[in-house]
């Protein structure tokens, strides 16, 4: 199966370079990154969450952020192997 899909994405591949690199492959880039670029936009004016980074610190499920205490132990030495 993994065979399968490394032929379609190697197939994938060369096309792209063969219109990449020919004359009348050229514009066909463009408006195909153009359409991208239109789909992001919109896609992102209708979601402003769309595409963040979360930074800062993150909010554990237990609703504490996470911090080592200073008796910690690996889990090995905690069940005993």
């Amino acid at each position: 199966m993994y065979l399968a899909y490394a032929l379609v994405i190697g197939l994938i591949v060369s096309v792209a370079a063969f219109l990449v690199l020919s004359l009348w492959g050229i514009p066909v880039v463009i408006v195909v990154a153009l359409a991208l670029i239109v789909l992001a936009v919109t896609a992102r004016k209708r979601n402003r969450d769309l595409g963040t980074v979360e930074r800062g610190r993150r909010v554990e499920p237990t609703g504490r952020t996470r911090k080592g205490s200073g008796g910690a132990q690996p889990t090995n030495d905690r069940v005993g192997s």
